[in-house]
């Protein structure tokens, strides 16, 4: 496998910068697919239900390959080192940011759905209003757009506390997963309940990951592959495509298969701004819906007809996606002086490089 200095065992695992740049251009380009793309009139094609439906195929791919490598990078620091090491950069960091970012969110969208007329019925968060007690509640329920780094905080906490318990902790975060839609109705918190047991299982199974996937297999990678198409098709045929069960098999085969992927790609491509956009998901993750919304708006009277601008508007997510990307790093670089440099760290640990994960 492809590799450079600085993660594991004395190695950075390439395949792993390069999944996170994958899942978090994902993330953005399904955003932008559902909220800026949709507004665009394509001429009676319907390209953005097409985009939509290919995206939606992915998403038992794209928050659980996420998690997994939360957890992973996060294995020392939960088994090996004391809360006192690790509390400020793994809990008080991670949650600093998640209340920074939430509440510039908050406040920025609150403001464009109500001083900008017409807004409210093309942005959507009813949630989002200039409201303390709103803002509180949607805080401890992870009602928002930043509640990844909510979930990485729950989740270092609950996996450091139960750790000498591992696999029954693992059975109750696999139940929690298939049961989640009947403990709640709240869709951010339920994906709290969804994911936990993806960053379990990179934690506590880091040491079997990067043992199994230290080199590309062919044989598995056909294996999975052949068994993942396999089981989407039956699960599309049976109607049982979105039900837990179904997500929770679907995630495990996907993500064994993206990381042989990316494995065998990296033998023949480096993928450096991929790997680069890896190293870079916190200022991506934390400003690219304030810059989607807007573009949201100013697409909302765009119109691409006949043959090309039917060409065009069929790359259009993944151009939108990659300049949203481009902008927020881009934005993290002007405010990395001085006191912008507490909106991406902790104040009292500026010195100190933010926790792997995010």
């Amino acid at each position: 496998m492809t590799k450079t200095i600085g993660i594991y065992g004395g190695q950075r695992i390439a395949w792993i910068d390069a999944a996170k740049g994958a899942c978090i251009f994902m993330v953005v380009l399904w955003h932008t697919t559902i909220f800026s793309y949709a507004q665009i009139d394509f001429g009676g094609l319907p390209l953005d239900s097409w985009w939509t439906g290919a995206l939606t195929a992915f998403k038992p791919l794209r928050m659980p390959l996420f998690f997994l490598i939360s957890g992973f990078l996060a294995h020392s620091a939960i088994t090996r080192k004391s809360w006192q090491e690790t509390f400020k950069s793994r809990v008080a960091t991670l949650f600093w940011l998640y209340l920074l970012w939430m509440a510039i969110n908050w406040v920025i969208i609150s403001l464009m759905r109500t001083k900008i007329p017409g807004a409210a019925e093309i942005i959507p968060g009813e949630a989002y209003t200039l409201n303390i007690i709103e803002f509180v509640r949607g805080v401890f329920l992870a009602d928002s757009g930043i509640w990844y780094l909510y979930a990485l905080v729950l989740y270092f906490v609950i996996c450091k506390t139960f750790k000498r318990v591992a696999i029954p902790l693992l059975i109750v975060l696999a139940l929690l997963q298939i049961f989640s839609e009947h403990i709640t109705d709240v869709w951010n918190f339920k994906k709290l309940l969804d994911y936990g047991i993806f960053y379990a299982m990179g934690c506590f199974g880091r040491d079997r990951i990067a043992h199994v996937y230290a080199e590309f297999s062919a044989k598995r990678w056909v294996l999975v592959g052949a068994g993942l198409l396999a089981s989407m098709a039956v699960a599309r045929q049976l109607g049982i495509f979105y039900l837990p069960v179904t997500q929770l098999v679907l995630s495990c085969l996907m993500v064994s298969f993206a990381i042989d992927t990316l494995a065998l790609i990296l033998r023949f491509w480096q993928m450096r701004a991929l790997q680069a956009l890896g190293k870079r998901t916190l200022p991506v993750y934390v400003i690219h819906m304030l810059l989607v919304h807007p573009l949201t708006l100013l697409m909302v009277d765009v119109e691409l007809s006949g043959s090309v601008g039917q060409m065009i508007a069929v790359a259009l997510p993944i151009v939108i996606a990659t300049v949203v990307c481009a902008g927020c790093l881009l934005v993290r670089y002007l405010l990395d002086h001085g006191p912008g440099r507490a909106l991406f760290d902790f104040p009292a640990l500026r010195n100190r490089p933010v926790a792997q994960g995010a």
